[in-house]
């Protein structure tokens, strides 16, 4: 068995968007769809970026249920208003501590966010 690498070489891979992790994001991505429509895999809630920003409270509703999550209307309302991307997109300056990979940066910004848009 091999030994699982630091999360400093998978920083540093990222920041050089390296694409020899696992054979790239988007082979990653493909062999999911493909297990899910074949049914060998069961248990992976897939979101897709583009969906959650066009329609957040369904993406949220259908992640409650299938962790078995009973959420009201309210409450969902709430999670997307403190989750939304223009709230992600400054958290990272007043919530985290970005250190690791403000020093991974070329830089010196956080390349983990975007501009929430």
């Amino acid at each position: 068995m091999r030994t699982p690498k630091s999360w400093s070489y998978w920083l540093n891979a990222f920041s050089k968007r390296q694409p020899l992790l696992y054979g790239g994001w988007f082979n990653y991505e493909k062999e999911f769809d493909s297990a899910k429509a074949s049914g060998k895999l069961t248990n992976v809630f897939t979101i897709e970026f583009e969906e959650l920003k066009r329609n957040p409270i369904p993406i949220l509703r259908g992640l409650a249920k299938f962790l078995d999550v009973d959420l009201t209307d309210e409450t969902l309302i709430d999670i997307n208003k403190k989750c939304s991307f223009e709230n992600l997109s400054t958290s990272g300056t007043q919530v985290k501590d970005n250190t690791d990979i403000i020093a991974e940066s070329r830089d010196g910004s956080n390349f983990f966010f975007g501009k929430g848009s």
